[in-house]
């Protein structure tokens, strides 16, 4: 299992210790280019500069409908299913607009009606002329593990 030299132990890390970033590659797996330019931004930085750097910035807009709007919306559209109304992605496009007071486009509207509408969960279809105890018998009986 390589070692992780990044991580501080009693003796502090490998490169602390006076080991070469060609001894270190070969322990960590690591290209010795990389130990170098990790060992620079640890001087530049400190411990702060340790962390993964692919993880920390999101690159997604936030969302258009705070989650008070959401819940609107999600009993809008619950309104709506029990009057026996189906809603497009126009619709709610439509809703949103009037409550942002700006416009929205029908696909932003339909992915959120996507996203808020709720599923029916109904158990799946029975044939009519199964036969229980036959399929009782085709059934799995390992237990997984």
């Amino acid at each position: 299992m390589p070692v992780n030299w990044v991580t501080w132990d009693e003796n502090g890390t490998l490169l602390a210790q006076g080991r070469t970033a060609t001894e270190l590659s070969a322990v960590t797996g690591y290209r010795a280019y990389w130990i170098g330019q990790i060992a620079k931004r640890y001087h530049e930085e400190g411990p702060a500069g340790m962390q993964n750097r692919r993880h920390t910035t999101s690159y997604r807009p936030p969302p258009v409908l705070s989650p008070a709007r959401q819940e609107e919306l999600r009993a809008a559209l619950a309104e709506a299913a029990a009057r026996d109304e189906p809603w497009t992605g126009g619709d709610v496009a439509a809703w949103m607009a009037q409550r942002l007071g700006r416009p929205v486009s029908s696909h932003l509207g339909g992915s959120y009606l996507v996203r808020l509408k709720p599923r029916l969960q109904v158990p799946r279809p029975r044939h009519a002329l199964a036969d229980a105890a036959q399929q009782d018998t085709c059934k799995k009986t390992s237990v997984p593990c």
